[in-house]
């Protein structure tokens, strides 16, 4: 699992949020697999990539395939986890 976790080009990341639901970050998979068993997430994540709901769907898609990842987190306008969107990359 670790040797295709490095060999991995595209990015899966995962949504970090708080408790109110608000994205505070996300974690890429990769990192996930390759991390110490104790490891923090605070210290895995990265800025997050966010899509708001009313972002226009084909600017929204196109920075999902610009960024090179497989799905992103869609926000509201108050930056609480709405849902993911993905992106059929061809």
């Amino acid at each position: 699992m670790e040797l295709r976790a490095q060999e991995t080009e595209t990015a899966s990341f995962m949504s970090v949020a708080g408790q109110n639901r608000g994205v505070v970050g996300a974690i890429e998979l990769r990192d996930l697999i390759l991390a110490r068993p104790d490891a923090l997430v605070e210290d895995l994540m990265h800025d997050p990539m966010l899509i708001t709901a009313t972002d226009p769907e084909e600017s929204a898609a196109r920075r999902v395939v610009d960024a090179n990842v497989i799905a992103t987190a869609v926000v509201d306008s108050d930056h609480l986890l709405s849902h993911r969107e993905s992106c059929a990359q061809h």
